[in-house]
């Protein structure tokens, strides 16, 4: 991991987040004057954007909650202000924005999103906020689907997302096999 104090840098990433939500804003105000129908690149764009401004957002009281979680949430935030820089970039003008609202966000995302912090969290799970009994059932379930492995955790692949859900909720049911849904 880099000499960067993700602790201390949540309030970095609420300011960075300050900023991406004034180009949100703009970009709101630019799809309110011309309509969706007629802008519908930008009002994806804005959608996709705002998902992960808001998701950052509310993983700044997650990274309150110590190292390991602050870590995720910084990393978090300046990948989705990193995706929002990238859509504007060349469009500007179709955001109303000038192309400089994003610059002071600039050494926060360089230092939480560079390979070597973001390599560091390769092994850092942060608290989940899980039940004790809870974390015990994923693990369970991992170990009964063919193509998850489990590591501290559920590590699955995107086609097995599905399997685990519907074995998560059955079991949280109390039911033992999904076979009769």
């Amino acid at each position: 991991m880099t000499n960067a104090d993700p602790s201390a840098d949540l309030t970095s990433a609420a300011a960075a987040l300050d900023a991406a939500q004034s180009v949100l804003d703009s970009g709101v105000a630019r799809l309110a004057e011309g309509g969706i129908d007629a802008n519908q690149v930008l009002a994806y764009d804005v959608a996709h954007a705002a998902a992960g401004v808001m998701a950052s957002r509310s993983l700044l009281d997650y990274g309150a909650k110590g190292p390991d979680e602050a870590a995720i949430a910084v990393a978090f935030t300046a990948e989705a202000i990193a995706e929002l820089a990238a859509k504007v970039f060349g469009r500007e003008a179709e955001w109303g924005v000038s192309g400089s609202e994003l610059d002071d966000t600039r050494g926060f995302v360089s230092t939480y999103r560079s390979p070597a912090f973001l390599a560091g969290l390769a092994d850092t799970d942060g608290a989940r906020g899980l039940a004790d009994d809870f974390d015990l059932r994923i693990v369970h379930v991992a170990k009964q689907c063919p193509h998850a492995r489990a590591r501290q955790g559920l590590i699955i692949h995107n086609q097995d997302a599905h399997q685990v859900t519907v074995r998560l909720l059955a079991l949280s049911l109390g039911r033992q096999s999904v076979a009769a849904w």
